[in-house]
């Protein structure tokens, strides 16, 4: 709830300034872009780059699961961080969180996902 509180404000201020012409001693700062996440609650078809199908099923309380033919791969918790899907298994020595941005969606509603580290996925919401 303080985020919604804090980027409503963001939102009022930066248009607070709107319609006023920049002067000599004014510079004009230009947003930096952020990136996004499509990351909300469903099941989600991913494909690995050497092809591996996984079904990703990302519940509202903020736990996730990865299944492969029928059987859990791993399991933990989702989030979002600076436009980011976060992944952090809960599984596992040393299981470290993956950090997603999301690329522009295809016609079939499918897009890429780069982690910080590591090979893109395709990924599909289809539930």
């Amino acid at each position: 709830m303080n985020k919604l509180a804090l980027c409503v404000a963001a939102a009022a201020l930066a248009s607070c300034g709107q319609g006023q012409p920049a002067g000599p001693d004014r510079q004009v700062a230009q947003p930096e872009p952020h990136p996004t996440t499509r990351a909300a609650p469903g099941t989600y078809s991913v494909t690995e780059i050497d092809g591996t199908k996984v079904t990703t099923v990302l519940a509202a309380d903020h736990t996730y699961s990865n299944t492969i033919h029928g059987r859990r791969s791993e399991a933990g918790a989702w989030s979002i961080v600076g436009g980011k899907a976060c992944f952090t298994p809960s599984e596992g020595v040393g299981a470290q969180a993956r950090c997603y941005t999301d690329g522009t969606p295809a016609k079939d509603g499918s897009f890429i996902a780069t982690p910080d580290k590591g090979e893109p996925i395709t990924v599909k919401k289809i539930a």
